[in-house]
């Protein structure tokens, strides 16, 4: 043979054997990763899940298995909520790890499971009130006894064997007590085989803050019986429970001003940024408004999110399409996919209808079904999305421990909005909502007046929300025009209660007080007019105002609707009624829907009016810059208006009592405060950041409540034991001054500069 020749032949060999050794080592089992048995079970670890069937009585939900020095660590989760017991029934763990060998045939097993395939097994009995009990067949027995692990109720067990982890086969199988359940096998697996996909896991929640009042604030945030279980509850819990277990969320309604402001004030701020900054938080631009206010809601969020520092939304919650987001949410009752296509937009299933009647949401079992189907399903971008309203879910008890259960689910994934803005959409199916919220329809319902009398056509509930939206759009920008749309919303907030819209039809009028007022701000000027119905309640209203000032008054009990103060382009509203920031503030049963204004107890239906004095229709007369209002009992108002102030004097022929509500900035409660002195002659507090006010007074005795009166309270959890003070159940941001007086009392009104304190008495 010639030298070359030989050479290629040894070339060709090596080549061979090179190649064979790499087939080999392919061949054989990859070196596993070796865990700790204290360690966290991972994604990794989980080797199977429960297919089951929609219509099978299934208690497995996944089976998962890792390789510890000397030992095989082994995890079964059950179809049951935390801290829920645990089904009873068997489990029999069948093993291959000794080619050659086999289970004898008088092995203590059923029959079906004597078979040449398998080596050895364990059984588990799972007894009611007793530890689970561990039998091993034709294997050495385990050292550590198996234990629940909580909160998730999975059930944990270690199997020792000198074998080569890669190389050991397994199948579970489940033999439930209950007489009408079957028995639950998994596929054979390996610990190199392949993990199945997660179930897929999106949180979102709405009704996430009621800040309207300190009362509703505390109970929302940190509220004492307040959840669906009776135990302390609110948004608090929830956000802590996130950020502990990890766990993201998606508040949908949070960014309105008033919920905000709250939390600022709660010092909240920092922590809710915090939470964005890790990924475990999505704010959603919007809120659950009528569908007329969507635009103007996402608007609103958006300019919030700049001034508070927070990231910008990728999501939109509103009825309604408007500007440009990544995806909105929507209700879509048949949605399987975790996100849709409507058109070019993006639509993100919510959980549940958001105007249901609120029910109590806690994990259970449909639930884990669901997670268990949707792992199981083909396509990768199905998923389920859990959560709802805080008020009525479960998770947001203090001593709720679902979102640690979740967390603590190897087979389960829970989705950041960002995860899921990856996702491939499906078209949407046909909807039968009429609008993205499924918001329940307004009711053509026709108010009452203050006395009773059903009111005219024009001012029926339904048709004057559309009317009243169009003029709001067409309102020149200043303070008046965003005073206009909280009170909007307020009263045209969409409800599936007849008794609620029956209440929000009494107040959806008086509207129009803030549109004139708006109207004038942008054009200040005289007027003395007592000839015009402006908020179509079968009275007319008393309009009196020079270059500076606008005052509306309703002549039945001579009722200050409106004070507004203009200094340039600064306009300054001073008297803002309560239902402005909250209608239906008092408890449902102590309504009165036939009382127009006066339905809600709670409500302050114009300055200079008080519960205990009659409503007398009061008659208007004018002289130069004096307004008289006369009532036939003798009782009378004179107003009187210069450039610098507003003079008011009330005679009557006996002791009486009066209320204003004063407008304070929204900022007032985070401020150093004096106490209010009652033997002091005038009073002067921040309307807003730019303009303050100075109230004097003649003899008289006057009390403040004001809704700051309980903020030190506010970042304390709720006391039902504690006496509140009256301005607890006041909307942030107003105050009620109570005036008593015999027969003489003079005001003076005048605009004084801001101070660092929100309020000073002298």
């Amino acid at each position: 043979m010639q030298p070359e020749a030989s050479l290629r032949l040894r070339l060709c060999l090596a080549a061979l054997l090179a190649l064979l050794v790499t087939v080999l080592a392919a061949c054989r089992p990859a070196k596993l990763l070796l865990y700790s048995s204290a360690d966290p079970w991972q994604p990794q670890n989980v080797r199977w899940i429960n297919p089951c069937p929609p219509e099978a009585p299934c208690q497995i939900a996944a089976f998962s298995a890792r390789a510890l020095t000397g030992a095989i660590q082994l995890r079964v989760d059950f179809l049951v909520p935390p801290f829920q017991p645990l089904p009873e029934g068997q489990l029999i763990l069948l093993i291959n790890d000794r080619p050659g060998s086999h289970l004898p045939t008088s092995a203590d097993l059923p029959a079906d499971f004597t078979s040449q395939e398998w080596d050895s097994a364990q059984v588990l009995t799972l007894s009611s009130g007793r530890s689970p009990v561990l039998r091993s067949v034709a294997t050495s027995t385990p050292s550590v006894s198996p234990q629940i692990l909580y909160p998730s109720g999975a059930l944990q067990w270690e199997m020792p064997t000198s074998a080569d982890p890669a190389r050991l086969r397994f199948q579970l199988h489940w033999l439930s007590s209950s007489a009408d359940s079957e028995i639950e096998v998994t596929n054979p697996l390996s610990l190199s085989a392949p993990i199945p996909a997660q179930a897929p896991l999106l949180l979102v929640f709405w009704d996430t803050l009621d800040a309207r009042t300190p009362a509703a604030l505390l109970r929302s945030w940190d509220g004492a019986h307040a959840g669906p279980n009776g135990t302390r509850h609110g948004l608090k819990h929830l956000l802590a429970q996130a950020a502990s277990a990890q766990v993201p969320l998606t508040l949908a309604d949070l960014k309105t001003p008033q919920n905000l402001r709250a939390l600022d004030l709660l010092g909240q701020i920092p922590n809710l940024a915090a939470l964005e900054q890790s990924g475990l938080l999505e704010l959603a631009d919007g809120s659950k408004t009528t569908p007329y206010a969507a635009a103007y809601a996402l608007a609103q969020s958006r300019r919030l999110t700049e001034s508070y520092g927070l990231l910008p939304a990728n999501t939109a919650f509103a009825p309604t399409f408007s500007g440009d987001y990544r995806a909105v949410f929507a209700y879509l009752p048949d949605a399987s996919r975790l996100v849709m296509r409507r058109g070019a937009r993006r639509l993100i299933p919510l959980p549940a209808h958001p105007y249901a009647a609120p029910t109590s949401l806690e994990v259970d079992v449909p639930l884990l079904r669901r997670l268990v189907h949707s792992a199981n399903s083909p396509d990768p971008y199905d998923g389920v999305v859990a959560g709802g309203s805080v008020a009525a879910t479960a998770w947001a008890d203090a001593d709720s421990t679902d979102l640690v259960y979740f967390a603590s689910l190897p087979w389960v994934k829970i989705l950041s909005v960002q995860d899921v803005l990856s996702f491939t959409p499906s078209p949407d199916t046909a909807s039968l909502c009429p609008d993205l919220l499924c918001t329940p329809r307004a009711l053509n319902l026709r108010p009452t007046s203050d006395t009773g009398q059903i009111l005219l056509e024009e001012s029926a509930y339904a048709a004057l929300q559309s009317s009243l939206a169009s003029q709001l759009q067409s309102l020149p920008t200043n303070a008046l025009k965003d005073a206009a749309w909280q009170a909007f919303q307020q009263a045209a907030q969409p409800t599936a209660s007849f008794a609620r819209q029956r209440l929000q039809a009494n107040y959806l009028p008086k509207l129009h007080d803030l549109l004139y007022a708006a109207q004038w701000a942008d054009s200040p000027a005289s007027q003395q007019d007592c000839a015009q119905d402006l908020n179509l309640d079968g009275q007319s209203e008393c309009v009196f105002s020079n270059s500076r000032w606008l005052l509306i008054f309703d002549l039945r009990g001579a009722r200050l609707l409106a004070a507004v103060y203009a200094d340039g382009s600064r306009i300054q509203p001073v008297v803002a009624l309560p239902s402005q920031f909250v209608v239906g503030n008092s408890d449902p049963l102590d309504w009165d829907v036939s009382s127009g204004a006066l339905a809600d107890p709670r409500e302050i239906p114009g300055a200079f009016f008080h519960p205990n004095e009659p409503l007398e229709v009061f008659t208007p007369s004018f002289s130069s810059e004096t307004l008289t209002l006369s009532a036939p009992s003798g009782r009378q108002l004179t107003v009187t208006l210069s450039d610098k102030e507003v003079k008011f004097i009330l005679r009557r022929s006996d002791a009486g009592a009066t209320r204003l509500p004063l407008l304070l900035d929204p900022t007032a409660c985070a401020q150093t405060s004096f106490p209010f002195q009652p033997q002091d002659a005038a009073i002067s507090w921040n309307a807003s950041s730019t303009q303050a006010f100075t109230l004097t007074r003649s003899t008289a005795q006057w009390s403040l409540s004001t809704s700051c009166d309980s903020a030190v309270y506010l970042s304390q959890p709720e006391d039902p034991s504690r006496e509140n003070p009256p301005g607890h159940y006041l909307p942030f941001p107003l105050a009620a001054l109570d005036i008593v007086y015999t027969q003489y009392l003079e005001l003076r009104l005048l605009p004084s500069t801001s101070f660092d304190d929100f309020l000073h008495t002298d």
